[in-house]
């Protein structure tokens, strides 16, 4: 629904809206992270969420109260979720900076956006100072290659076009151009598409995952999906064309996202190469009955005082 709003927003029809839609939900790490209750699931729709409104806010003539104050609440909420939020929407900020629509931030609107964001992530950020910054960290073991999902620098690129799917991120590339195709769209949008190369730059110097820009994948795909389709029902040969590389691609992501092969099997072994919560969704009820039936025959005193440690999050959610 993001890709469509996103769509709307940039000037596009109908179709050019349903675009968007399809485009969004064929993408790898939507049907990913999609059906998962984690943190990156929610980080994903409240951030993007935060862009529509910024873009929004930027484009409204006259300038109005409302998308402001709705990305100042969305992006308090994403940071509550994870601080992630906060570079990504500084990163784009900075793209105002540099391409424009500057003035749309001297007056107080973004001043008072800011500050709804800051009052209520406070709880994540007051915690975060008082226990030391943990997050640093985690931010620096995830960089040194700590976390099963942790990027190479070298393959951040592939395993980003990866995570949107290698179809959809033709997509994605045409969104980013269209969103600075011409001087006044520059102007005006391009700031989605010089936010989006800062953060990845970002993430390139910190080590950071590749899913982590997946808040821009709505917005750039809304801009970009619309161009695609007319380009698409041009010819007929292209939509033949379209047609077929649809069908393997949502073939492809569905394999490689979804849990659908038995444990063991060639297939399994495939898909849980890129993806390796495919494994973790997989043999709950018999781990959580085996722990119990354990921990059911510890004296209750010992019981009371017992802890089981996992070595997944995932683990850790089953128990619990």
């Amino acid at each position: 629904l993001l890709g469509a709003v996103m769509a709307r927003e940039y000037g596009g029809a109908a179709r050019h809206q349903i675009a968007g839609v399809v485009a969004v939900a064929m993408t790898a790490i939507v049907a990913a992270l999609g059906h998962l209750f984690e943190t990156t699931t929610f980080d994903m729709l409240t951030t993007a969420a935060a862009l529509w409104m910024l873009a929004k806010a930027l484009r409204a003539t006259p300038q109005r109260w409302t998308p402001w104050i709705g990305a100042g609440v969305l992006t308090g909420v994403a940071m509550e979720i994870k601080i992630l939020a906060a570079p990504v929407l500084a990163c784009c900020l900075l793209g105002v900076l540099i391409l424009g629509p500057r003035h749309r931030l001297s007056g107080p609107r973004p001043w008072v956006a800011a500050a709804i964001a800051l009052v209520l992530a406070a709880p994540n950020l007051v915690w975060q100072a008082v226990n030391g910054f943990p997050m640093i960290r985690v931010a620096a073991n995830i960089a040194g290659g700590g976390s099963t999902s942790s990027t190479p620098r070298a393959l951040l690129i592939p395993i980003t076009l990866l995570d949107i799917g290698p179809v959809i991120s033709v997509v994605f590339i045409v969104g980013l151009i269209t969103l600075v195709r011409t001087r006044e769209r520059r102007s005006v949008d391009g700031w989605l598409a010089a936010g989006f190369l800062i953060f990845f730059v970002l993430l390139q110097i910190s080590g950071g995952k590749a899913y982590y820009s997946a808040a821009f994948v709505p917005a750039v795909l809304g801009a970009g999906a619309g161009p695609v389709l007319d380009w698409i029902i041009a010819r007929s040969w292209r939509r033949n064309v379209a047609v077929a590389l649809a069908v393997v691609s949502v073939s492809a992501t569905v394999g490689l996202t979804l849990p659908l092969w038995p444990p063991g099997s060639p297939l399994y072994t495939i898909a849980t190469g890129p993806n390796p919560d495919l494994g973790d969704e997989l043999g709950w009820p018999d781990y959580v009955d085996t722990i119990g039936q354990t921990a059911a025959r510890l004296p209750p005193a010992e019981r009371d005082h017992t802890i089981i440690l996992t070595d997944t999050y995932a683990h850790a959610a089953a128990l619990d």
